[in-house]
């Protein structure tokens, strides 16, 4: 496992903030690539009982920014679109991102979110990727 990915996880591990207090949590990382978790609970939802496309936009591009990173420098969003495709109807969703190019400076990721089998989401995200490595 290269320091990145290593850094990655630890800096993962105790992340806080948005991420933990949505619930989303790193299943596996490697170049350019990421999936995730995430668990629904009350505060996940919309008024009608299904999960917020708010909390499915923010899984998107954090999944994203995740394998946006894996080269060991900070990567800040520049655009991000979703398509939001079916109702999620379990409590947990996995994400998956991939990269479609990957630059020194610009990358561009595809991530599809799970309910299940179902895909319920489908997000294009890229990035500028910084001069600033990631540090603990």
């Amino acid at each position: 496992m290269s320091d990145n990915i290593k850094l990655l996880k630890d800096n993962f591990k105790n992340i806080g903030g948005f991420i933990e207090a949505n619930h989303y949590v790193l299943i596996e990382v490697k170049e350019d690539y990421a999936l995730m978790e995430a668990r629904l609970d009350k505060n996940s939802l919309n008024p009608y009982g299904i999960a917020h496309g708010g909390y499915l936009f923010g899984l998107v591009d954090t999944c994203a920014g995740v394998a946006a990173s894996t080269n060991g420098y900070q990567a800040l969003t520049l655009n991000s679109n979703i398509n939001y495709l079916n109702a999620c109807k379990g409590d947990l969703i996995k994400a998956e991102a991939k990269a479609i190019k990957s630059g020194k400076h610009i990358k561009v990721y595809e991530v599809n979110l799970f309910d299940g089998d179902k895909i319920i989401c489908n997000g294009t995200v890229s990035y500028y990727i910084m001069d600033i490595k990631l540090e603990k």
